[in-house]
C-alpha cells in the first residue's frame, strides 16, 4: 500500500510532463527540400489544438484540423498543411504553434518570428524550414535595391531555395570606390 501511494505523486508528475511536450511535425527534419510544381503536405499533432504559422500569408495554403482518439483515451490533435503547386514563393520556416500559446501572444508578437523563435525554445512549438529545388531562381526575392549610409548596420535579406546554394556578394558598381574588403559578413542559413 505505502508503494502505490508513494507512486502517484510520480505519474501524475509524468503526466504534466508528456503533457507539456511540444508539437511534432512530419516528417520530422529541422528541413526539406520539395521539388518545384509538386504537392506536399506537412502534418502536425499535439495534445491540444494547433495552428501553423510562417512569415508569409497562409491564406493561399489549405490547413485541416482533425483529431483523433488514442486507445488510453488521450486526444491528438492533427493540422494537415497542404503546399500545393510548391514555388519558391514557398521557401520559409514554418511553425506549428500550440493554439492556447498563440492566443496569449499580443498581436506585434504573433506577427514576429523572433516570438515564434521563443516558443520553440519554450517546446510550445516546433518548426521545419521548406526548401525548393527551382535550379532557375537560387536566392529567393532577390529583386531589392537597398541604400545604406556609411558606418551603419546594413541587412541584406538573401534566402536560398535550397541549403546547398551558395552565397557571395558582390559589387555592380565598377565606377565606385566601393571595396568589399571593409565590409563585414555574416551569413544566416538555415
Amino acid at each position: 500500500m505505502l508503494l502505490t501511494k508513494s507512486l502517484i505523486p510520480i505519474l501524475f508528475y509524468i503526466g504534466i510532463v508528456l503533457s507539456n511536450e511540444a508539437p511534432r511535425i512530419k516528417p520530422c527534419n529541422s528541413f526539406i527540400i520539395l521539388e518545384l510544381k509538386t504537392n506536399f503536405t506537412l502534418e502536425c499533432e499535439s495534445d491540444e489544438p494547433v495552428i501553423w504559422w510562417t512569415e508569409h500569408d497562409l491564406g493561399q495554403l489549405t490547413a485541416t484540423n482533425t483529431y483523433n482518439k488514442t486507445q488510453d483515451r488521450n486526444t491528438i490533435y492533427v493540422n494537415s498543411l497542404q503546399l500545393s503547386d510548391i514555388s519558391t514563393d514557398l521557401v520559409a520556416a514554418y511553425y506549428c504553434i500550440k493554439d492556447s500559446k498563440l492566443r496569449n501572444l499580443n498581436q506585434e508578437s504573433k506577427d514576429s518570428e523572433k516570438s515564434m523563435v521563443e516558443l520553440v525554445d519554450q517546446a510550445q512549438s516546433s518548426s521545419i524550414y521548406v526548401y525548393v529545388n527551382d535550379p532557375d531562381n537560387k536566392v529567393v526575392g532577390s529583386d531589392i535595391n537597398l541604400i545604406a549610409k556609411p558606418y551603419t548596420d546594413l541587412v541584406i535579406p538573401c534566402k536560398p531555395s535550397t541549403p546547398d546554394t551558395e552565397l557571395v556578394l558582390k559589387s555592380l558598381d565598377s565606377v565606385s570606390n566601393c571595396n568589399l574588403n571593409f565590409f563585414k559578413f555574416f551569413f544566416k542559413t538555415f
